[in-house]
């Protein structure tokens, strides 16, 4: 029985040198294949996807340089590539922001501009017309004279204060500082304004009546800008 055993296990065994040299070197190159082909597919899939990405980040950029400052350039995955994706994004909206400040900076210019050449006509208007009254005799009396040349000066005050505005323009848009601030007793201001303005609201029969509850009170303000403010009240209350 031992012997029939042992020459059973024998006919059971195949030993490694047994198989034919072919297989082995055909189940060699078919697993050299199979290797290239997944290397070959993934090589294309990982080429395709950082492509793809590329590609979006390539037309952000091209939006970008043709100030197309509105496409969002969006990621949803959360890998590595997001963080390019933001920061690439971030960069558009500061652009964006940065723009529209500048846009509303230049808006704010032509505004004043028109401000000031608006406010310049009617000082020259009334010099105008107080020097034809001169002429014409309307002032005939002494008091009247002294009083239409004294209107005259003072419009002429507000004409050199608004070519002095234009001139801040100019400081703004080199990033001088262009107020002249000085810290006066708003009271005294403001009745010192109505003094000198008294002609001037007696032609326009103009009654104004003033009164404060904090007579001591101080601020800091540019002299010269806050006549214009307040003229520019007046005005509009004349005229509308």
């Amino acid at each position: 029985y031992e012997d029939r055993a042992d020459k059973g296990v024998l006919r059971s065994m195949t030993p490694l040198y047994l198989v034919p040299h072919g297989i082995g070197i055909s189940f060699f190159l078919i697993t050299l294949i199979c290797i290239a082909v997944v290397s070959v597919v993934y090589s294309r899939y990982i080429s395709k996807m950082i492509l793809g990405r590329l590609q979006r980040l390539k037309k952000g950029a091209a939006m970008v340089a043709e100030g197309n400052l509105d496409y969002p350039i969006t990621y949803t995955e959360r890998d590595e590539y997001g963080e390019v994706f933001e920061e690439f994004d971030l960069m558009r909206r500061q652009l964006k922001e940065a723009r529209e400040r500048q846009q509303r900076y230049e808006q704010q210019q032509r505004d004043r501009l028109r401000g000031i050449t608006h406010d310049l006509r009617s000082p020259l208007t009334s010099i105008k017309g107080y020097a034809m009254g001169i002429k014409d005799g309307i002032a005939n009396t002494p008091e009247k004279r002294t009083r239409y040349c004294d209107a005259i000066l003072t419009r002429a005050d507000d004409l050199e204060r608004l070519t002095g505005s234009l001139s801040l323009l100019v400081k703004m848009d080199t990033g001088s500082s262009f107020l002249h601030l000085e810290r006066v007793n708003l009271d005294e201001y403001i009745k010192q304004f109505l003094s000198e303005k008294e002609a001037w609201l007696v032609d326009r029969k103009v009654d104004v009546r003033y009164r404060t509850d904090a007579p001591e009170a101080e601020v800091e303000l540019d002299i010269r800008e806050m006549q214009r403010v307040f003229m520019n009240l007046l005005e509009n209350t004349v005229r509308y």
